[in-house]
Formats: structure tokens, sequence, C-alpha cells
């Protein structure tokens, strides 16, 4: 994807979605707010990376959400097949884990003109201070426009 897209002016897109399942064993799934469906629902959020360029676009990576009632429970884990690295963490929010995405993504040398996200990530003052520590901008400088 770095050989065919990156550019200087590249864009790291933030995004979370719902699942919306019916029984109690997809990993993560709860009762949980969703945009997806527009309501509480029985689901599964992830959050998202991509990454978009003039040449193109792509998703990048991705991270389940493992709400308390997942992380609490290591029977529950241990059946859904959780990998093992996952097992008795401590929940990592939404904005934690774009930030580990995020970290993941600069360190491969990936070039990031800003990142987008919606405003659950732009109110998290730890997620803006984590932006501008690795180097992705908070903010879009306008092209100049002329003649």
């Amino acid at each position: 994807m770095v050989g065919a897209l990156a550019c200087p002016d590249g864009v790291l897109v933030v995004d979370e979605t719902g699942f919306v399942r019916k029984g109690v064993k997809s990993a993560g799934v709860q009762c949980q707010s969703s945009g997806t469906a527009g309501r509480v629902e029985n689901c599964r959020l992830g959050v998202f990376l991509a990454y978009a360029a003039g040449s193109g676009r792509a998703l990048i990576d991705r991270e389940l959400y493992l709400p308390e009632s997942w992380v609490g429970d290591a029977d529950r884990r241990n059946e859904a097949g959780i990998p093992e690295q996952c097992r008795g963490q401590r929940v990592l929010t939404k904005p934690r884990l774009a930030e580990a995405m995020l970290a993941r993504t600069v360190d491969t040398g990936v070039t990031v003109g800003w990142v987008a996200a919606d405003a659950a990530y732009g109110r998290d003052g730890k997620f803006r201070s984590f932006r501008e520590a690795v180097g992705c901008p908070t903010y879009w400088k306008c092209p100049s426009v002329g003649p």
C-alpha cells in the first residue's frame, strides 16, 4: 500500500462501526450504542484506520473493541477464541485503540499529511496530544488558491 498510495498529503481516517448480532457468543458483543444501527443495539464495535490519497485509498488496520463485560470474563473470552495477548487486559477505549493503530502505521514509515476522525476522537485530549507526538497534524492546511 505504501509504495502505491503514499504521498506527503496522505490522510489517515479513523472511524468506528457497529456490527449488529443476535446472539451473545461473538467476541465483544453486548448491548451498546451503535452509530450503524442508530440506537443501542446488541452488536460488536470495531475501530478502523484507512489511508486516502489522490491515487487511491485502502483499509490498513482494525481493532475490535472489547467492553468490560468481556475483559472481565476469562471463560467468555476463552470460549470465543480471543487471542492470549488480549486476555486479562484492561478495557481499551476506542481512542486508545485508534492510537495503537496510528502508532503502528507511523512506525512503518507511512507518509501522513493529517488525520481525520469524528468528534468522539476530537474531544479526547489524550488522542489529540498523541497525534501531535507521533507527527500526525491535528489541522488541515488549505492549499493556496489562485489563478
